[in-house]
């Protein structure tokens, strides 16, 4: 008998532990009735193909400028009205982030790229001096400087023939974001090879390859097990060393920017 209170009690607390996301999962489900969208064999068919910007295009004009996507149990509205996109990005209230984000915080930790709620408002804060005119001024002379490396690239790649901008345009925003942001010339556009361009690369395409894996899990496992499970996906050997390349160099970066401030005795 006390087995069987045993299992019962457990039984129990499972169920209003899940209670709230079972809830919430029916409110989901009743809102994505409303919206037109795939089924999840259209997903599953497409995510194997490798094509799914162009299933996206095709939804886009079979469904309209609105429509769903349910991705295991999660569902996703996609929006491609720019008028739509606006109300959304305009808004201050809808900061949580998707668990995407959470593949980059071992990389960028908790800033206001991968934060939300009221830690992005009190960070966003703290930036808005940088982002003065005065300041985004001083950012002229840089961003010239690689645009005209950047368009001396593609100039000699305009023979007439089609090619893959995607690597160009890569190069030149880290160029750009290490200068402007840190104050450091990683010259990636013309030193494409290096250690800390090769590590940005890696850690990129490792956190492609493990999200398209999480999609596909999410098919079949619940979040919990997704979480535990991240470190276990395959690639999970590969991410450490470029993962420590990053840090290394971006906290030295920092470390540089800080100490002529101490040195003047101005803080940050």
């Amino acid at each position: 008998m006390s087995t069987l209170a045993l299992v019962a009690f457990v039984l129990w607390a499972a169920f209003l532990r899940y209670l709230p996301k079972i809830l919430n999962f029916l409110r989901l489900q009743r809102f994505a009735k409303t919206l037109p969208g795939p089924t999840i064999g259209e997903l599953i068919a497409n995510v194997k193909k490798g094509e799914i910007l162009n299933w996206l295009k095709e939804l886009r004009e079979k469904h309209g400028p609105v429509f769903r996507i349910w991705f295991g149990k999660d569902l996703m509205v996609m929006f491609t009205d720019p008028e739509d996109i606006k109300q959304l990005l305009g808004n201050n209230q809808l900061l949580t982030k998707s668990r995407n984000y959470e593949l980059l915080e071992p990389w960028l930790g908790k800033g206001l790229l991968t934060n939300g709620g009221e830690s992005w408002h009190r960070r966003r804060k703290l930036l808005t001096p940088g982002f003065h005119f005065r300041i985004l001024g001083e950012f002229k002379e840089p961003m010239e400087e690689n645009c005209r490396i950047l368009v001396r690239r593609l100039r000699a790649k305009a023979n007439g023939e089609s090619f893959d901008i995607y690597p160009y345009i890569t190069l030149f925003a880290l160029d750009a974001i290490c200068e402007t942001a840190m104050g450091i010339k990683k010259h990636a556009q013309l030193q494409s090879d290096s250690e800390y361009v090769q590590a940005v690369q890696s850690m990129c395409r490792l956190k492609v390859h493990k999200r398209q894996k999480f999609a596909m899990l999410e098919l079949k496992t619940s979040l919990s097990m997704l979480l535990r499970s991240y470190r276990f996906l395959p690639d999970g050997d590969h991410q450490p060393k470029p993962l420590a390349e990053l840090v290394t160099k971006s906290g030295n970066g920092i470390r540089l920017r800080i100490l002529p401030r101490d040195e003047n005795g101005t803080t940050a």
